[in-house]
């Protein structure tokens, strides 16, 4: 490791002699453990869905049902938010799911290959859109 030259060390040798095997050391040893501490005021991965209210409307054309709308109202904590989502489905008179949409009116018909979406429409025209029923359609609040 050292090397004289002329009977002296040079700072060359002196880093070689000294600061490589301490650099070696600290890599091999590691330069101390950091306590690991968790804030259990916010845990990071909690949240919480909660169906507040379901209700189902009736469609009717002509006195004849013809599909039904279920509309639930979630809830979802996540974190420190809190978002209430309407979410309603579209049924068959057999009370088949056909479809969905949301409170900004998109509209989806549910297919073997997956959810299509239909566009944005009003509740009647995303029943329309997704069934493909046409005519005067009658909206009754409840299952009967």
């Amino acid at each position: 490791m050292f090397r004289l030259s002329k009977n002296r060390i040079t700072p060359t040798n002196l880093f070689d002699a000294m600061v490589v095997p301490f650099i070696l050391l600290l890599l091999m040893t590691g330069c101390g453990t950091t306590n690991s501490t968790t804030d259990s005021s916010a845990p990071l991965s909690t949240s919480e869905n909660e169906v507040s209210r379901e209700s189902y409307t009736r469609i009717l054309q002509q006195g004849q049902i013809v599909g039904y709308i279920g509309m639930k109202s979630a809830t979802v904590i996540r974190g420190g938010s809190e978002i209430t989502i309407n979410l309603y489905n579209i049924y068959d008179q057999g009370f088949e799911i056909l479809g969905s949409y949301n409170e900004t009116g998109s509209t989806y018909r549910f297919t073997d290959s997956g959810p299509e979406k239909l566009g944005n429409f009003s509740t009647e025209q995303s029943f329309r859109q997704v069934t493909g029923i046409d005519g005067i359609l009658e909206f009754k609040e409840g299952l009967q």
